[in-house]
């Protein structure tokens, strides 16, 4: 909890304020440690945000892309779809922001929009983001 970004925190916080639908995918398989880690962050986390990583927990039958983290955004989609069968959640309503630019690649390929966190400047990377997305 301690090596979470603060930007990135911060975000999170911004996004939740306004009411956006939130996943964190990784390809890590530690979904719990991510878990406890937004608990720590986010009191009332309560399962608020989906997490997808490696753990076996998850699998998406789609037909879409399953390049780079194409899979488990979809598969997150498809929760929250469920969750909220009244909101239209669109790919173009999708953005995907990682620090690997291959998978920002592939999401672009895909037609999603993505945005690099540069790991080495992230306040630039999320002011960019921010902006993109308005």
């Amino acid at each position: 909890a301690t090596h979470i970004r603060p930007q990135f925190l911060h975000f999170l916080r911004a996004a939740a304020d306004a009411s956006m639908h939130m996943a964190v995918v990784t390809f890590s398989p530690q979904v719990g440690f991510v878990q406890e880690v937004l608990r720590t962050h986010f009191p009332s986390f309560d399962d608020q945000i989906i997490i997808r990583g490696r753990d076996g927990s998850w699998n998406y039958e789609g037909g879409g892309s399953r390049g780079g983290k194409q899979q488990f955004m979809s598969s997150a989609v498809e929760e929250l779809q469920h969750r909220h069968p009244n909101v239209d959640f669109r790919r173009g309503a999708t953005v995907l922001i990682d620090d690997d630019r291959n998978n920002i690649r592939i999401a672009m390929m895909d037609g999603t929009r993505a945005v690099w966190l540069n790991p080495l400047q992230p306040e630039e990377s999320l002011f960019r983001a921010i902006i993109d997305m308005v």
